[in-house]
């Protein structure tokens, strides 16, 4: 608000620019997880709390704190058991494999796939 009211450029880029979540290891390999998040960011996560952080019956003893710990716990094995989660930032893995096409003719199975294509492709231009 205060840019906006002497005119001056937003630096940021956009709306909520200092979200941020930091985790620090400490002693044992613990973790101290500190962090603003967007208003978008905390409904998902207050989503996955209530979801996952129920009691689960008058035998359950753990505070509220533990249960959301124990609900971001289970919910983090079940995004990397999905196998959802990208091994390289996010990108797709890409391979380029230069090689002959006479190699490539010569390797299993290459004959039934180029009958296949030829087969396909059979009456068209070109």
């Amino acid at each position: 608000m205060y840019e906006r009211s002497t005119n001056q450029p937003d630096d940021d880029d956009g709306p909520f620019a200092d979200r941020r979540v930091q985790l620090e290891t400490t002693f044992g390999g613990a973790g101290k997880l500190t962090g603003d998040l967007s208003p978008e960011c905390a409904a998902i996560l207050q989503q996955v709390l209530d979801a996952l952080a129920k009691p689960l019956g008058p035998e359950d003893l753990r505070t509220e704190g533990e249960r959301n710990h124990d609900a971001l716990q289970e919910a983090l094995r079940r995004l990397i058991k999905s196998g959802l989660l990208p091994g390289s930032a996010g990108t797709d893995t890409r391979a380029m494999v230069v090689m002959p096409l006479s190699q490539l003719r010569q390797m299993p199975g290459a004959c039934a796939l180029e009958n296949a294509w030829i087969t396909a492709r059979t009456g068209q231009p070109g």
